[in-house]
């Protein structure tokens, strides 16, 4: 009687092989997590330029047509409540509201580097309104505004998607 012993299990050939498609799919996942993760903070500042812009909005009607001030009077009507000045221009996601006017910031360039004071930058953690201006046809890292009407506003932020710098994109009302 020829009695054969079977082994069971997987072959070294085999575990390796799993293993490796295994490691391929978490690559492909860790690959693509910051661009989803970039595109949901895109998404995000887009809807905060339109709520902001529909806050100018809402200050204008509510004040015979005149424009907001300070960003305090916009981050009032964005957060639905009055709070002290330092906080009444922070949005839910932190980024701050900045308040400028054509005159001053004719163009406007896209830093993804921290937020600076310069009046020309538009840093990640800002929404820029600027009075008495309008969007450019174009957007990219750096656009020039078109002077608008005392009662127009252009509403800028950053967009991490648009190359190392970033891109601007800008609303009007």
């Amino acid at each position: 009687m020829n009695t054969q012993l079977k082994q069971r299990g997987f072959s070294i050939i085999e575990v390796v092989l799993v293993l490796a498609i295994a490691g391929l799919i978490f690559l492909m996942v860790f690959i693509a997590l910051p661009a989803l993760q970039r595109n949901q903070r895109d998404s995000a500042r887009q809807t905060e330029v339109q709520t902001v812009l529909s806050a100018v909005s809402t200050y204008g009607s509510q004040n015979s047509g005149r424009l907001p001030t300070t960003a305090a009077q916009v981050g009032v009507i964005v957060n639905g409540k009055a709070i002290n000045d330092a906080q009444a221009d922070v949005l839910d996601s932190g980024a701050q509201i900045q308040l400028r006017t054509f005159a001053q910031t004719a163009s406007l360039t896209a830093s993804t580097t921290a937020a600076t004071s310069a009046d020309t930058t538009v840093g990640l953690e800002e929404i820029v309104i600027v009075s008495g201006a309008k969007c450019p046809e174009t957007t990219g890292a750096s656009i020039n505004l078109v002077r608008g009407t005392s009662r127009q506003v252009a509403v800028v932020a950053i967009q991490e998607s648009g190359g190392a710098t970033g891109s601007l994109v800008c609303r009007n009302n």
